[in-house]
């Protein structure tokens, strides 16, 4: 679909076309088995991830070290299906998100914590855009970080009293950065060398990528890790970003006048004609094509978000129905018809 977008934006200055709406044709499953359903926009999707970076302790110590595994839970307990994340417009919403992806460090057993524990979870979207969510991201990454050391020192202070030993606190703070501060405090650590090691390892991930050796998900966490090696305060702390792609949410209300009021007009049309009634919903809750008719918040690559522009247009989706789920996976094909990303 991105590359019909450059093809669109060709034609429609070549030819000196005029683009009123695009209608999009996938299946779908109905609500209602008696009535279809004409959908005006998309809902978009953002992938937040989460990395907590512990610190080692024996199993027999644990009051010694900090289990990262502890702080990830706290955040998946307090992110999975919160509907503060969800949208609301107009009487729809967005469903809540949910965890895609979550482990820790470790690939063998032994009797220590691990080091780091890493996930990432869907966001779908009606209205947020990645600045607002990531707010919400941090909010919610100090909040867990909060409540795990409040309870590791209750617990600590019995462990004391049960053992006559001294009272004191733990001596670990809530942190919590984004992924570009964390890039930062390596770059000012170390300059040029770290950001040379930095480059040879996007290099690597991206070969990785392209042979299969790793997937997007492991790439980012493995550049996060190599930031890592570079970072001289080693005490715990939380870091969160996105994870690519970023699908932006659509509904567009500036459609062009011959083509307002199309889902209503079409539906008068298949009750007279088929006797066949179609409902009207702004956002289909599924991750489709409609999202590239607008893409409002690309701040880079021009052509692009020139291409976009042209293909600003009113849309509406209708589907064949479907009695079964769709395969799990969808694919973007570039133009020379190689899968390049998956969602």
């Amino acid at each position: 679909m991105r590359a019909a977008a450059k093809l669109l934006a060709e034609l429609k200055e070549k030819l000196g076309l005029e683009y009123l709406m695009m209608i999009n044709s996938e299946p779908h499953q109905r609500k209602d088995f008696t009535k279809g359903v004409f959908s005006e926009g998309t809902v978009g999707k953002m992938m937040p991830f989460i990395y907590v970076r512990g610190f080692l302790s024996h199993a027999g110590k644990v009051f010694e070290g900090l289990n990262p595994v502890s702080v990830m839970s706290e955040i998946a307990a307090r992110t999975e299906v919160n509907m503060e994340f969800a949208d609301v417009v107009d009487g729809e919403a967005a469903p809540p998100p949910t965890w895609l992806y979550q482990k820790d460090s470790k690939d063998r057993y032994d009797v220590s914590m691990p080091l780091s524990a890493q996930g990432c979870f869907s966001v779908l979207t009606l209205k947020q855009t990645p600045a607002e969510l990531l707010c919400k991201v941090e909010k919610v990454c100090r909040d867990g970080f909060e409540a795990v050391l409040a309870r590791m020192n209750e617990n600590y202070e019995k462990f004391c009293i049960a053992t006559g030993q001294p009272l004191k606190s733990l001596p670990w703070e809530v942190k919590v950065v984004g992924f570009g501060t964390l890039y930062e405090e390596a770059k000012a650590a170390h300059g040029d060398v770290f950001e040379e090691a930095y480059r040879a390892k996007q290099r690597q991930v991206l070969s990785d990528l392209k042979s299969g050796a790793v997937n997007m998900i492991e790439g980012n966490f493995q550049l996060v890790e190599k930031i890592y090696d570079y970072i001289e305060d080693i005490s715990p702390r939380v870091v969160y970003g996105l994870l690519p792609p970023y699908y932006p949410n659509v509904y567009f209300d500036g459609i062009a006048a011959s083509a307002q009021g199309m889902s209503e007009k079409l539906s008068t049309y298949t009750q007279e004609e088929y006797g066949q009634i179609y409902d009207k919903e702004y956002f289909y809750t599924g991750i489709c094509d409609l999202r590239a008719t607008l893409i409002s918040m690309i701040r880079r690559h021009r052509e692009r978000l020139w291409q976009a522009r042209c293909l600003s247009l009113g849309n509406i989706m209708t589907f064949p129905l479907r009695k079964s789920d769709p395969y799990p996976w969808q694919a973007l094909i570039s133009g020379r018809g190689e899968r390049i990303s998956t969602n």
